[in-house]
């Protein structure tokens, strides 16, 4: 009599294999969401980046260039009236070297044209946004706290990022700063 020896299977057996899909099934769709949150707010931190980045630079630059000019459309403007808001009437700002500027919005995008008379361009005619952002709620305003002091420019607005709000919400931020010009 001859005994065969049966070897074992190496094999997952069916209820193993279940048990191994429904584990898999309740873990699955919590780390997908779990991936799916955390792409929200990276698209999130994204835009409230670039909206702060475009705000800052042109808060930046729009202080530089208006402390340094000189002169508002003519003395008569904002000195006499005692406070003038614009739009309507846009403002053109002077420097000491009788070269005029004006900041705009257009589209969303805020431009600075500069008319130069001297030569000497103290920046180019340019746009200061680019069209990741629109640029609303633009605001000049001008008083004079003396007589004998320097306008006083307060400069407000928006920058919302372009494009579909998406999820997660729409991104904007409101700027508002005051500027003194220096005497001439």
């Amino acid at each position: 009599m001859k005994y065969q020896i049966k070897k074992k299977s190496r094999s997952f057996t069916l209820i193993e294999i279940m048990v191994t899909l429904a584990v898999l099934g309740l873990a699955l769709p919590a780390l997908f969401s779990m991936f799916f949150v955390l792409i929200r707010q990276q698209v999130k931190i994204y835009k409230l980046a670039e909206v702060k980045r475009q705000g800052d630079y042109l808060v930046s630059f729009m202080e530089t260039a208006i402390r340094e000019a000189t002169d508002i459309n003519s003395p008569r403007v904002c000195k006499a009236a005692g406070s003038v808001s614009g739009p309507p009437t846009p403002f053109d700002f002077y420097d000491h070297k009788g070269n005029s500027f004006r900041f705009s919005v257009s589209g969303g995008v805020v431009r600075v044209t500069v008319q130069n008379v001297s030569g000497a361009l103290p920046f180019p005619t340019s746009d200061l946004t680019n069209s990741k952002v629109n640029v609303s709620v633009f605001g000049i305003s001008c008083q004079t706290p003396g007589r004998f002091s320097g306008a006083l420019v307060n400069v407000s607005f928006t920058v919302t990022f372009s494009g579909t709000a998406g999820p997660e919400g729409q991104t904007s931020l409101d700027y508002e700063t005051n500027i003194k010009l220096r005497s001439t």
